[in-house]
C-alpha cells in the first residue's frame, strides 16, 4: 500500500496535480499569505502551470461561492508576473 502511495504522488508531482491543487485552494481561501504564495508560485511555475485548468476551476469556484475574487487571486499575480516577463524580453532583444 505505501508503495502505491509514494508512486501516486510521483506521478501527481510529475503532472502538476500538486500546483494546480495548491494554487487552486490558495486562490480560494484569498488570505494576504496565500495570494504571496500563489504569486511566488507563479513566478517559479509559470511555465508549468496548466492555465486552462486552472482558470476553469477558478470560475467554478467563483460561481459557486459568487465571489469573483477568487478568480483574480491567481489573475492579477498571473498578468503582474508576465508582463514583467515580457518587457524584460522585449528591452533585452533591442
Amino acid at each position: 500500500m505505501g508503495a502505491q502511495l509514494k508512486s501516486n504522488w510521483s506521478t501527481a508531482k510529475k503532472s502538476g496535480y500538486v500546483r494546480l491543487r495548491i494554487v487552486i485552494h490558495k486562490a480560494v481561501a484569498g488570505r494576504p499569505q496565500d495570494v504571496r504564495d500563489i504569486e511566488g508560485i507563479v513566478y517559479r511555475q509559470r511555465d508549468r502551470l496548466d492555465i486552462i485548468t486552472i482558470r476553469r476551476w477558478l470560475q467554478m469556484f467563483a460561481d459557486l461561492l459568487d465571489n469573483s475574487d477568487v478568480r483574480d487571486h491567481f489573475e492579477r499575480p498571473w498578468r503582474r508576473i508576465n508582463t514583467k516577463s515580457a518587457s524584460g524580453l522585449k528591452s533585452a532583444a533591442t
